[in-house]
């Protein structure tokens, strides 16, 4: 057997990744917060934006400190075990993961230089780092145990995309009292957050304590609904 782990040289650059992909998420956030209370404050009530964005940078830069710590740790343990006839995956605090050769139905080496292992199912997926040790070694070896495909056509920017469309969307449903708006708005935001909570719950590449925390989108999606239903209704 064959064990891999991440070159110690190789942590910083995870997360500078993690460190940008964590800015597509919270600065759209910041911005639909911003424009949402600007929009929401009535003529001659007072302009609570000057207060509220530093707050939400605030709490957002904490946030992102430490995740990005945590995250630290979780990669200090990650190891690749590639075997006769299978492959794990072990990290602390997650729970380790095999995939059998004969399961594989998918690698991909993706732009960034990852290499994506899926199982036989879609949530049965091992991410090979760019700065694991004797990357080239372990691409040929993964290449003669199951030949590369094409990786699905997702890039920064389509994630970067999503996050400004849903940004808008949250903003024209909560600044604009409007039933088509509304109508449109509504379940699609709570659809959104409804498929992204059912992915976190089935990712197994999240620890347990992510995915319990998790379950607080439901206080927004109940929020959405009700708001959505309580709009549609009113026959004011």
């Amino acid at each position: 057997m064959e064990q891999f782990r991440i070159r110690q040289d190789g942590f910083r650059e995870i997360q500078q990744r993690s460190a940008i992909r964590l800015l597509y998420i919270f600065i759209p956030s910041i911005i639909a917060a911003g424009v949402i209370v600007h929009l929401s404050t009535k003529t001659g009530e007072p302009d609570t934006l000057p207060y509220v964005l530093p707050l939400l940078a605030l709490v957002s830069g904490y946030s992102m400190y430490a995740g990005l710590k945590k995250n630290r740790r979780n990669m200090e343990t990650y190891s690749l075990t590639v075997g006769d006839t299978f492959i794990v995956r072990t990290q602390s605090p997650l729970p380790d993961l095999n995939i059998p050769f004969a399961d594989i139905s998918r690698i991909s080496k993706i732009r960034n230089g990852n290499i994506v292992i899926t199982g036989k199912h879609r949530n049965d997926m091992i991410i090979v780092y760019r700065q694991i040790e004797s990357y080239d070694a372990l691409e040929q070896r993964l290449q003669q145990i199951y030949p590369f495909t094409a990786p699905p056509a997702y890039t920064v920017f389509t994630y970067l995309l999503f996050s400004l469309v849903f940004a808008a969307a949250m903003i024209c449903f909560y600044a604009f009292r409007n039933k088509m708006v509304t109508a449109i708005c509504g379940p699609a935001l709570a659809g959104v957050m409804i498929w992204s909570l059912i992915a976190v719950q089935r990712n197994k590449n999240l620890d347990a304590k992510t995915r319990k925390m998790a379950w607080l989108a439901l206080l927004p999606i109940v929020s959405i609904i009700c708001t959505t239903i309580l709009m549609l209704t009113d026959n004011a």
